[in-house]
């Protein structure tokens, strides 16, 4: 038994791997293994110095649900490997803990992350949106209709010479825009200038705040149900 909260420490623990893995995240969109063999073996210390040890492990169980989704969404390019690993340390040791005194879901950090993740596509929009009403040369030499220029403005941007970013044009005088998943763990980054691209976006910042949340404010989601 630990002569302090056990919880506070795990909730503390989550929240410095998660922290050292945004900073590497969005350093480097790289974040080494060795990170989540810490955390695991942290896990299973705290596990051990936990006061009941059997009903810890069924909430554990209950929370783990979570880990074969975000491995899915691993597997279809829609995380990648850093942040499928973060889930399940974040299911291993900090199982539906919250100090909100909210209900929580096997997902919470699944919704309140994705629900976060809707911002910068917000955010890309009305960039957008700003240069075309400045009249800046956005679409030259696109062959597309307006529904899937919409779509390329909520997802990409026109950029001289981005850095962590996957081209969403392709062809040459006729150009199009593909729409395809990218995923930094398997397609290599952009290095052409003056191209429509996506940014690789640190997804660990928005696991990190989507845990932030729950931990102090609860289920974005299921408190508006």
């Amino acid at each position: 038994m630990l002569p302090f909260d056990g919880n506070e420490l795990r909730i503390i623990t989550v929240i410095v791997i998660l922290a050292v893995a945004s900073y590497y995240d969005v350093k480097s969109r790289e974040v080494h293994d060795i990170l989540w063999v810490i955390g695991g073996v942290t896990g299973v210390i705290l596990l051990i110095f936990e006061e009941n040890v059997l009903s810890f492990v069924v909430d554990m169980g209950i929370a783990m649900i979570a880990a074969p989704i975000a491995l899915v969404l691993w597997r279809t390019g829609l995380f990648g490997g850093a942040d499928a690993f973060a889930i399940i340390i974040i299911s291993f040791i900090t199982p539906g803990l919250t100090l909100s005194g909210s209900d929580i879901l096997p997902t919470t950090i699944l919704t309140n992350s994705a629900l976060l993740f809707v911002l910068p596509f917000m955010i890309n929009f009305i960039r957008n949106g700003i240069r075309l009403l400045r009249h800046d040369v956005m679409f030259e030499d696109f062959d597309e209709n307006i529904p899937r220029k919409i779509v390329a403005m909520f997802v990409g941007f026109k950029a001289k010479n981005a850095k962590f970013a996957f081209s969403i044009e392709t062809g040459q005088k006729q150009k199009k825009f593909s729409f395809s998943l990218h995923n930094a763990d398997t397609t290599k980054f952009n290095e052409k200038k003056n191209i429509w691209v996506t940014f690789a976006t640190p997804y660990m910042l928005f696991i990190l705040s989507g845990f932030l949340i729950q931990i102090f404010y609860g289920d974005i989601l299921f408190s508006h149900i």
